[in-house]
């Protein structure tokens, strides 16, 4: 009995996993066909109201809710909505980067009112630049508090760190790879001066 009782539990879960899996991937082409073709009136407001809260990352949402459906199928465990929370957080921080690159630029004036600021940032985000009303919100204060440069650095690590645990992506491996392939270009270059070398002696 406890084996039967085990085994519908898994296969419940296993069947949530999948219906997740299938709707994130639907829900992800579906929004960028009417993201980037912009396509009937739902397409173009879509792209002008996501556009102008997160700016030019709207682009960048359905490939990762389409990453996100990857991961939650090879995982196959049920982290749906904290996956996507983290995805969404690291949408946001990355808006505030390009936020925060938009007031360095001059384009955005921090000196102004917050709600001027971000009736700005939503105006820009909907043409395509920037981090929209979201990211100004978040660039504003950030600013303030740690300059232009911190606040970037800031975002950028919380992006860096959520990108990780969003994906599993591994950095050590990452960088390990990245130092064995200098190596391997060292010894080359040192084997081709060696060859060169008892050429020269040859000749």
């Amino acid at each position: 009995m406890a084996k039967k009782r085990r085994y519908k539990k898994r296969k419940k879960t296993a069947s949530k996993v999948d219906l997740a899996v299938v709707v994130l991937i639907v829900l992800s082409i579906l929004l960028a066909v009417l993201i980037y073709t912009k396509s009937g009136v739902v397409g173009a407001k879509l792209s002008e109201f996501l556009g102008g809260m997160i700016g030019i990352m709207q682009y960048v949402l359905p490939i990762g809710i389409f990453a996100v459906a990857i991961k939650l199928a090879c995982e196959g465990s049920e982290t749906l909505i904290s996956k996507l929370i983290q995805y969404g957080v690291l949408l946001i921080s990355l808006s505030v980067v390009f936020s925060v690159l938009q007031i360095s630029g001059g384009e955005l004036q921090s000196a102004k009112e917050l709600s001027e600021v971000v009736k700005d940032a939503y105006y820009l985000g909907s043409e395509g630049k920037g981090g929209g009303a979201i990211g100004a919100v978040g660039a504003v204060p950030l600013a303030k508090m740690l300059g232009d440069i911190g606040a970037v650095i800031l975002c950028v690590g919380i992006a860096v760190v959520l990108l990780v645990f969003t994906f599993g992506i591994s950095l050590s491996d990452i960088i390990n790879n990245i130092v064995e392939r200098l190596e391997e270009k060292k010894e080359e270059k040192y084997e081709q001066k060696l060859q060169r070398m008892e050429e020269d002696k040859k000749a």
